[in-house]
């Protein structure tokens, strides 16, 4: 079997008896100090699971003591809906993980403890686990709210170094700076049909993570108290709000009132309100201020059509991406060169790590 093919089918098996891995993501995460992080994948099939596992098998070559949740469902072994198999969730012995009740098999994992977490769905009760002596594959299932994370997670962190938190589809809510402290993105060849349609897609990507904080003392403050009222509102030259219960009310004021230098979203910042927004027929700068990237769902034609109007874009909390893992393969096409994405990639983002994991450059260096 070749090396690329071993390491797909068990990926963290391999790399953990093997014992090849270079730890240069686990090096950052030290490097950076972080307590939470974050795998989100672009697409299904761009290879976060086996980043996932990876991490997984990095911390154990370090001594470091993981404790894995996932935002979704990760870790089945046939995709429900490809019906293509996937890697499964390698779970290290004496480590905690999070899943329904209903998904515990012994026949692949042992366990030696559990605790309720009072959270139930249909598959029954989310619990904590702690795996046994001898460790084994699991599904990671059971959290799909925010609410549901920031109840789980102070209760990993009592007993374990890193946090790792496996985002489900689409949903990037779990990089949220209030959750975790950065994310990994899994980007891959199954967002286009060239090298070059897979980094112009993740770049898009990327620069929606990359939206500058806001820095501006006064409004940082003002922002802050609607943000946690949960409301919207305009800021005007003098300080004073023009409070609004909902982001379209407070858009809608800014053809009312002049003096407005800033607008508050609580929501998203969606292409219909961004239209919104330039057609306020506003003659002087704005600013328009979004709790986090996460709630930025802006195609990138508005996005510059904003800026060239004067109209900056700003997060209360930005979101600190760590570093980007590349999969050259998809399902029922050709691979795309893997050493061509990540090159091209890695000009586009010098300031992050940027590796095809399972690439003999990674493996071996």
């Amino acid at each position: 079997m070749s090396l690329r093919g071993l390491c797909f089918v068990r990926p963290a098996a391999y790399f953990y008896i093997a014992g090849l891995i270079v730890a240069r993501l686990v090096d950052r995460i030290i490097e950076k100090k972080i307590k939470r992080l974050s795998v989100i994948g672009l697409a299904k099939n761009t290879g976060k699971t086996v980043t996932f596992n990876t991490l997984i098998a990095e911390c154990r070559t370090v001594g470091l003591k993981p404790a894995l949740i996932s935002f979704g469902r990760d870790g089945e072994s046939v995709d429900a809906i490809t019906l293509l198999e996937k890697p499964r969730i390698h779970v290290p012995p004496n480590t905690l993980f999070v899943t329904a009740e209903r998904f515990i098999n012994p026949a692949v994992i042992d366990i030696k403890s559990e605790t309720g977490t009072g959270l139930f769905t249909v598959f029954g009760e989310t619990k904590v686990y702690t795996s046994g002596s001898n460790g084994g594959m699991a599904e990671l299932i059971g959290v799909n709210t925010v609410a549901g994370l920031l109840k789980i997670i102070p209760l990993l962190e009592r007993q374990s170094d890193l946090v790792l938190i496996d985002g489900a589809l689409d949903r990037r809510s779990s990089a949220v700076p209030l959750i975790s402290d950065a994310c990994i993105l899994s980007t891959g060849a199954v967002l286009g049909m060239t090298e070059d349609d897979v980094v112009r897609h993740t770049e898009e990507a990327v620069s929606k993570l990359k939206v500058p904080e806001l820095d501006d003392p006064d409004l940082v403050e003002i922002a802050r108290d609607l943000f946690v009222s949960q409301k919207s509102g305009c800021i005007t030259d003098d300080g004073s709000v023009l409070q609004a219960g909902n982001a379209d009310e407070a858009i809608s004021g800014l053809g009312k009132e002049n003096s407005v230098r800033a607008v508050v979203l609580s929501g998203a910042l969606t292409d219909k309100r961004a239209e919104q927004i330039l057609n306020s027929d506003r003659g002087r700068d704005l600013s328009v201020i979004i709790k986090d990237s996460t709630r930025l769902f802006l195609n990138s034609r508005l996005q510059g059509k904003m800026e060239k109007k004067g109209i900056s874009l700003r997060v209360f909390d930005s979101v600190n991406t760590l570093a980007i893992t590349v999969n050259p393969t998809r399902p029922f096409f050709s691979d795309m060169d893997s050493k061509v994405l990540v090159s091209s990639l890695r000009k586009k983002f010098p300031e992050y790590l940027c590796y095809n994991i399972l690439s003999e450059e990674y493996i071996d260096q």
